[in-house]
């Protein structure tokens, strides 16, 4: 067996202008590709940044546009007594904190969005200005107040 020394010299050009060249292509490369990352993210960064804010500022506009008013008479869920009018604006207000609390929370205006609630003392009932989708979540929200209270549900 023969030890045999197997050798590959590849030359490149001595050229300065060749030398200067591959350095120039390597470096524009890199700035090339550092520019493209750059971009990617800066724009994935941007979309990510404007959608959020166009979608928060845009579903406030959107469903303030579709807001539907309705009155509810809430009378028969107040427990006061007809003697004091004072214990059944309490409980008409508390009843209110808890609509606000319980029936689609980010949806109304002390939240930040766009529907409201108001108290009219003299019939002892609630204006909503709500959209459809929170209209529907009150009334079944209201039904089963009245229905605890009447002891049909727990």
């Amino acid at each position: 067996m023969a030890n045999e020394n197997f050798n590959i010299t590849i030359r490149l050009p001595r050229n300065p202008k060749l030398k200067f060249g591959l350095k120039s292509l390597l470096l524009l490369l890199l700035v090339v590709a550092v520019g493209l990352g750059a971009h990617k993210m800066g724009q994935e960064s941007g979309r990510e940044t404007g959608y959020g804010s166009g979608f928060r500022e845009g579903w406030a506009a959107a469903m303030s546009a579709k807001l539907v008013s309705e009155n509810y008479s809430v009378f028969d869920l107040l427990e006061a007594s007809g003697e004091t009018i004072g214990g059944e604006l309490a409980e008409l207000d508390e009843l209110l904190q808890e609509i606000q609390r319980d029936v689609d929370p980010a949806s109304w205006k002390r939240n930040g969005g766009p529907a409201e609630i108001n108290i009219y003392p003299q019939n002892l009932s609630l204006t909503v200005k709500q959209t459809a989708r929170g209209h529907e979540s009150l009334k079944s929200f209201l039904d089963r107040k009245r229905l605890i209270q009447r002891g049909e549900v727990e």
